[in-house]
């Protein structure tokens, strides 16, 4: 910032959520002589877990400010990222079923059998011309008499 240098990384909030991040995290691990004073003078002014609140805060405020983001989309991500971990943590405890010979026998002998099974209810939206037919047809290339230069030409004239 003392240089007047016209980069993006000149910007005020970076120096300040920078600073501010770096000497919460120094506090918070103790690292170094600078980091165990923070620690210190911050628990003897309050509990040793307010002090963990107070330099948890600042590295979070330190991150916002550092990338001159809002509030409100570091809930968003915090709370996207626990949604993904709670789905992925209740996939792992879901039990895959596992089938034996016994429970296979008896499934398939209380099976109906294809013959006997309820037909399909057809699609109620689609036409019945196109239930039947739409899968016996092949797909026919439109022709190339589409691509004529007096087709393209009207076109053309017809955008002016």
């Amino acid at each position: 910032m003392l240089t007047k240098l016209k980069t993006p990384v000149n910007e005020p909030h970076i120096l300040v959520g920078a600073s501010l991040f770096l000497l919460s995290v120094s506090g918070l691990t103790r690292a170094g002589v600078l980091g165990r004073e923070i620690w210190l003078s911050t628990a003897s002014l309050i509990t040793s877990l307010g002090a963990l609140l107070i330099l948890f805060g600042g590295v979070l405020i330190g991150l916002i400010v550092l990338f001159n983001t809002s509030f409100d989309q570091v809930i968003m991500v915090l709370l996207n990222f626990l949604r993904a971990v709670a789905n992925r943590l209740i996939q792992i405890r879901k039990p895959s079923p596992r089938i034996s010979r016994e429970s296979s026998l008896q499934i398939s002998e209380s099976t109906p059998s294809p013959s006997r099974a309820a037909p399909k209810p057809k699609d109620e939206f689609a036409p019945l011309s196109t239930l039947s037919t739409a899968q016996s047809k092949v797909w026919e290339y439109p022709p190339l008499s589409l691509l004529s230069i007096r087709f393209m030409t009207n076109l053309h004239s017809a955008n002016l």
